[in-house]
């Protein structure tokens, strides 16, 4: 409000931050409503803003469901495949077999009672997947049993047999059958080694030799609280030191894979799935040219 009329101090005033000018003399009725307009125009701004800040938190919130809806799929198609790949061998190494008079390929139970095996862990991992994406939380849907890791351990090379027979793997498996039971999901941890494994054989040349061990021991800090750490070791090209931070990160793949297809997806399965039982995965080194990755898990 000023006796100023002139263009010029307008024009000031306005370039000082002012939102109206209104000269001397001036009238009450024209005072008030030209407040109200003020007043009026401030309130829509603040809602503008918090309209605005509530549509952001909205993109975010859907990016956000986005993302983990392709995580979701991408996860499904990923660990779907090592089974399938794994069944499909053995029905092709079936076939190669000589047919009889009656048109008949004879085959044995261990191989139809492991082809059922691997059904059922195809359907165990779908149901999950399924109990995931239907739960509240998001979260990792574990089924957690009394779990015999040398057991499991057999059977996953077992299954695994065909396809470490065809890129000459050899197989050192050290994993005592004297180790305590672990309170865990057999088909979650099942996963790990299937990322673990497949790992190891499509990023290394044909002929390395995989190495499986497990130790359980009490924690220096809780000597009431008792620990078991599983390795898989491969004696492969290994991984440079400035990967190793990164590599359990979503869709994070090496600067020198090659045209070595993949989604960067597996050892971050591994990582939330290990998590979920409260455990830890990650790479120890023990010499040069070899890769461990080792995970620990409370019992």
């Amino acid at each position: 409000m000023s006796a100023l009329s002139d263009t010029a101090d307008k024009v000031s005033a306005f370039a000082a931050g002012a939102v109206d000018y209104i000269t001397k003399p001036f009238q009450v009725q024209e005072v008030l409503v030209r407040v109200r307009t003020q007043l009026t125009l401030q309130q829509q701004k603040q809602q503008l803003i918090q309209s605005n800040q509530q549509l952001q938190q909205e993109i975010q919130e859907r990016r956000k469901a986005e993302a983990a809806l392709r995580v979701y799929i991408h996860a499904m198609s990923h660990d779907l495949r090592n089974p399938v790949t794994g069944m499909l061998m053995v029905l092709h190494n079936t076939l190669k077999q000589p047919v009889n008079s009656s048109r008949q390929i004879p085959v044995e139970a261990s191989v139809l009672k492991r082809m059922a095996e691997g059904c059922d862990r195809q359907l165990n991992l779908i149901n999950s997947l399924i109990e995931t994406s239907d739960s509240e939380s998001q979260g990792l849907a574990l089924n957690r049993k009394p779990l015999d890791l040398a057991q499991l351990t057999q059977q996953f090379l077992a299954a695994w047999e065909p396809l470490l027979q065809k890129s000459h793997v050899s197989v050192e498996n050290h994993v005592s059958s004297e180790l305590p039971r672990v309170n865990a999901d057999p088909d979650q941890l099942w996963r790990v080694l299937d990322n673990l494994v497949s790992n190891a054989v499509k990023y290394n040349p044909p002929g390395i030799t995989l190495t499986f061990d497990a130790e359980s021991g009490k924690d220096e800090r809780e000597a009431s609280t008792l620990y078991l750490r599983y390795s898989v070791t491969d004696n492969g090209v290994g991984i440079d030191p400035e990967e190793i931070a990164n590599l359990f990160d979503l869709y994070y793949r090496g600067k020198h894979i090659g045209k070595i297809k993949g989604l960067g997806l597996g050892l971050y399965l591994c990582r939330q799935i290990i998590t979920a039982h409260d455990g830890s995965i990650g790479r120890s080194p023990i010499r040069k040219g070899d890769q461990r990755f080792g995970l620990a898990c409370l019992f």
